[in-house]
């Protein structure tokens, strides 16, 4: 490789030169070192600055004419410590040209309000609280590690990458997590993706949302994915026996869940602006830490590393930026003091644009001064966490990792909903044909019967019992059987526009007929209720069938016949043909002692009435229950109308049959033509009948 090669891969190289007439540049290092238990401790950050200023200090094409100096102070992730810490740096004699820090956002928050006030720019390396990107408050407030609402972006194309399109957040009720969810919620909501819930708990979560104890409440399994907040957290931290369940429980709760995380290093081969690659860092870095008090390596050490480098290039690049413009053209990094607004400005302008490769990767800035880096995306398999890719903040992509691929559950990507299919439900073909089996040979009996009442209409047996009045109950009947057929009709045996047409059975011309052959009363109630109220076909939804495994759900539909107002309408036919069948029923029961066969059939027409009305008493509220069980309401409608219809048919015709038979068409031969009367209300009704039978006698 040539040197303009290497030149160009590695832009600074840095060697030890430290001139002893350097002109010191002082920075104020602000960190959490005595903190409380639970309060984000940065002490040990301290050896890694120290360890960047010198790489600084050192390189010979970085303030080659200074030398950056450090004082510390402890702000113990305290706002008041913080207060009292940034006015003790204002005082001092050594004007501080910028500030480091601090790890913690509690703390971090005072300063970048004070700041401005004093044209310093902040650098801190570990404050993720989405509210100090706000640059109309925090003006001059920059950082090394991404904030935690950049985080959405990633958690978001996560969403969008595995086509979920309904989610739910679960966070605890802080102002941190508070702005991150409003930030989720607009990115979730510009994305498209459905928000299902945002619940906030305090404490005891179940309260607020029981699904935080998933595992009790059964919220686990293949359906269901967590996407956690890392950071922070131990190795392996679901094994730590610190909560009222089991490990076992625990991991079947949390499955295979994702975790998204700033890029905390590079790697370890990556070449660094410093000249070295991260393994040397990281090394050199232990080597430092060793010693000091501190023995606990910082998660966030590459954070700080480059939060140092960002202070070193900054200044680097404004010397000449100083004498480029009339401002500040006779100024210099030594002339800073606290009311330098031009040099301040000028700091913040090009720290945005810095570009260089740090120890925790390319290190950018977006327009409000906050990093771009890389996410990465966690996942957790066989009880290990494993990285299946990252995504880019700058170019906005997951970067899919190709040797390990996402593992699930149920051996697929869990989907977000299950796919609705509509599916019609039709009537058994078995059932349909047996029952149009049985109508037709209704039809054929009822056509016998009207032959035979036709043929034998001059017979004084028939002629007697009204022949005429019989066909149209002939004729009655065999609409009846036609209406049994119809029921079995749906869009699987004939087309949806024919179907349309079959409700539509009550038209002007048919209401001639409907007149002719049924009561007025019908013909006025079923010709209204058309006119008003016509008949549509409409589809009936059943309970849902979900298939778990396939994610689909099934949604069982049927066309039927209706109107808006069916209820109104059928309920007044009830009302009215339940009072007529009342009534003659009522006259049935007063007349059963009454027997004149040749002349009324009173008997056989009492049985009759019994017949029809005590199947529909106990049958039609079966109907109103079974409302959901097509196949049964089309069974018991079609086997009601068959059975109470052909039963009336024999009860009436049958005797008459059996009478002709047996006298070989003559009925006048038989002595069955006296009556009885066993009734008061009989013998009212007929004492006429009576004393013209006595008459007869006598003349015979």
């Amino acid at each position: 490789m040539s040197l303009k090669c290497l030149a160009a891969l590695i832009p600074f190289i840095c060697f030890t030169h430290v001139s002893s007439k350097k002109i010191p540049l002082v920075i104020g290092g602000v960190f959490d070192i005595d903190t409380k238990p639970g309060d984000e401790n940065s002490a040990s950050m301290i050896p890694i600055v120290r360890m960047a200023i010198k790489h600084v200090n050192s390189c010979p094409k970085t303030l080659v004419d200074y030398e950056l100096q450090m004082e510390v102070k402890d702000v113990k992730c305290q706002d008041s410590d913080a207060i009292y810490a940034f006015t003790e740096f204002i005082r001092e004699e050594k004007r501080k040209i910028m500030i480091l820090g601090p790890g913690c956002s509690k703390s971090a928050e005072p300063f970048a309000k004070a700041a401005p006030f004093y044209n310093l720019v902040q650098v801190a390396m570990a404050a993720v609280n989405p509210a100090l990107s706000c640059a109309k408050i925090f003006p001059t407030f920059m950082r090394t590690i991404p904030p935690e609402h950049f985080q959405n972006q990633g958690r978001v194309a996560i969403v969008k990458h595995f086509k979920w399109r309904r989610v739910a957040i679960m966070r605890e009720n802080m102002d941190t997590y508070q702005g991150l969810s409003n930030d989720l919620i607009k990115r979730l909501k510009k994305a498209g993706i459905q928000l299902a819930s945002d619940q906030a708990f305090t404490g005891n979560a179940e309260l607020q949302i029981e699904a935080l104890q998933a595992f009790k409440k059964g919220f686990y399994g293949s359906k269901v994915v967590w996407i956690l907040m890392a950071g922070g957290y131990k190795e392996q931290w679901w094994g730590y026996n610190d909560v009222n369940c089991t490990k076992e429980e625990l991991c079947k709760a949390l499955g295979n869940f994702l975790s998204t995380e700033a890029l905390m290093i590079g790697k370890d081969n990556q070449d660094t602006i410093a000249g070295k690659n991260i393994e040397e860092l990281r090394v050199e870095y232990k080597t430092e830490l060793a010693k000091t008090p501190y023995k606990e390596p910082s998660r966030h050490a590459a954070f700080a590393y480059d939060a140092v480098w960002t202070i070193a290039l900054t200044l680097n690049e404004s010397i000449s930026a100083l004498q480029q413009q009339n401002e500040t053209r006779n100024m210099s990094l030594e002339d800073f003091d606290y009311t330098n607004t031009a040099m301040r400005k000028t700091f913040m302008k090009i720290a945005k644009g810095l570009s260089f490769q740090g120890m925790s990767g390319l290190v950018q800035f977006y327009k409000n001064s906050d990093r771009l880096s890389l996410l990465n995306i966690d996942q957790r398999q066989r009880g290990v966490m494993k990285r299946i890719g990252t995504y880019d903040m700058k170019r906005k992509l997951i970067v899919v990792d190709r040797s390990q691929t996402a593992l699930w559950e149920a051996e697929k990507v869990p989907a977000c909903t299950i796919k609705k299919i509509f599916v019609p439900r039709y009537l058994p073909k078995s059932m349909v044909f047996a029952m149009d089996g049985l109508c037709a040979l209704g039809i054929i009996f009822a056509a016998g019967l009207f032959f035979f009442n036709v043929k034998y209409r001059a017979v004084r047996h028939i002629r007697m019992s009204s022949p005429n009045m019989n066909n149209i109950i002939i004729v009655g009947c065999v609409l009846i059987y036609v209406s049994g057929i119809l029921f079995g009709i749906d869009t699987e045996i004939v087309s949806k526009k024919t179907h349309e047409r079959v409700c539509q059975v009550i038209q002007d011309y048919q209401l001639i007929i409907v007149v002719i052959l049924l009561l007025m009363i019908d013909a006025c109630i079923l010709s209204t209720w058309q006119i008003l109220d016509p008949m549509h076909t409409t589809s009936k939804t059943f309970p849902r069938m979900i298939d778990q495994d396939a994610d689909i759900a099934l949604y069982p539909y049927q066309t039927l016949c209706t109107s808006k107002y069916e209820s109104l309408w059928t309920g007044l036919l009830y009302g009215y043909k339940g009072f007529l069948l009342l009534f003659c029923t009522y006259l049935a029961w007063e007349t059963r002692k009454v027997h004149i066969p040749a002349l009324n059939d009173s008997k056989q027409i009492g049985f009759a009435v019994y017949n029809v009305f005590i199947p529909c008493v106990i049958i039609i509220p079966i109907l109103n229950l079974l409302s959901n069980r097509s196949d049964a309401v089309y069974l018991l409608s079609t086997l009601l109308c068959i059975f109470c219809t052909t039963i009336t048919q024999c009860l009436i015709f049958v005797p008459k049959i059996s009478t002709m038979k047996r006298t070989n068409g003559d009925p006048s031969n038989s002595k069955n033509g006296s009556f009885s009367t066993g009734s008061s209300v009989s013998s009212k009704i007929y004492p006429s009948l009576k004393a013209n039978s006595l008459n007869n006698n006598a003349e015979k």
